[in-house]
């Protein structure tokens, strides 16, 4: 979503560290770990200030900045066993919860190619991203996607939802069993 929205011009490349607004190429890494806050509970998860989600949250700055920390140690050993692995993490998501006691705990999944987006590092070094991820299920989706937002504004019948394959099926069988494999087998 970063990426699409370099290129549609309504967030800067130097706001997030990039030497110039140039649209960076897919896969770039980011200069610093971006920090976003979404709600989980609406109908399209909304951004949210760091205000707005202590508020909502009940939850105050240490909390926050605890969470935050937790996040980036997360991300770092996941990168570092995804490295080793023989891949990259171009985005992912965290989601943190508040126990009885007022423990920050990291809850849902993590680490995986649900949450995060994992890519080979060879071919993304050339400049080729092939998705590892529910990316690709969703790289298939985005005709429909596109028909689906026309049809909504024109106030029109929504489309078919569409099926895939058994081709594509398999493709993103395989591209999940070959991440799993290779983040399976490292050793740290």
């Amino acid at each position: 979503s970063l990426y699409q929205a370099f290129v549609e011009g309504t967030k800067k490349p130097t706001d997030y560290g990039f030497p110039t607004n140039d649209v960076p190429p897919v896969g770039t890494p980011l200069p610093y770990p971006v920090h976003q806050i979404t709600t989980k509970r609406e109908d399209i998860d909304r951004p949210l200030t760091e205000g707005e989600a202590m508020d909502i949250g009940g939850i105050n700055r240490a909390e926050l900045d605890q969470i935050w920390a937790m996040n980036d140690r997360v991300d770092g050993a996941i990168a570092i066993a995804v490295r080793l692995a023989g891949y990259a993490i171009l985005d992912g998501k965290k989601e943190f919860g508040m126990g009885s006691n007022r423990e920050i705990m990291l809850v849902d999944a993590w680490g995986t190619p649900d949450e995060d987006r994992p890519v080979p590092r060879g071919p993304l070094s050339e400049g080729q991203v092939i998705h590892h991820s529910k990316e690709f299920i969703r790289e298939l989706l985005r005709p429909f996607q596109k028909a689906l937002k026309r049809a909504q504004k024109a106030g029109e019948p929504w489309p078919k939802y569409p099926d895939l394959t058994k081709e594509q099926i398999g493709e993103a069988s395989q591209r999940y069993k070959a991440f799993a494999d290779a983040y399976c087998s490292v050793e740290i």
